[in-house]
């Protein structure tokens, strides 16, 4: 958030009951939030509350497919992006030792008791009931996520 032209500020808050007013911003950002929270629909209703009419969005969740194979795609993705970046092979197995211990931070969650997934569908219901000038969901292949994009109306 930010006022005016000034430096941003940050503010902790719980996302189902947001502390700004109606239609208070012109884009929001809602990135691996609904993976964490419950209800999801109510941080959805927030969001699109705070949101003014023709404001934007970007919203990801988990999609259904995810599953162990994101720790693959993940490796691969790294790979792709450090080679194009023109890195030396040997430093690229360097950084990718480096990362192995931030790659084991995901195996607790893909095990979590209450694990979220949803499909298309469920992605694109959560919208039912908000107006909206537009909306899209794409699937991320890589972190196996829906991100759902669009206008409020």
């Amino acid at each position: 958030k930010t006022r005016g032209m000034g430096r941003p500020e940050l503010e902790v808050m719980d996302a189902r009951a947001l502390g700004f007013p109606d239609a208070a911003f012109d884009r929001a950002l809602c990135v691996h939030v609904l993976d964490f929270v419950d209800p999801v629909e109510k941080v959805v209703s927030e969001l699109m509350r705070v949101l003014r009419p023709g404001g934007r969005f970007v919203i990801t969740m988990p999609s259904d497919k995810e599953d162990a194979s994101m720790g693959g795609a993940l490796f691969g993705d790294q790979v792709r992006s450090s080679l194009r970046a023109g890195r030396h092979p040997l430093l690229l197995v360097a950084e990718l030792l480096l990362l192995v211990p931030v790659g084991l931070l995901y195996i607790p969650l893909l095990f979590r008791p209450h694990r979220k997934a949803y499909t298309r569908q469920q992605a694109l219901r959560l919208f039912e009931g908000h107006r909206l000038e537009s909306l899209e969901i794409e699937e991320e292949r890589t972190y196996q996520d829906w991100i759902l994009s669009g206008a409020k109306g």
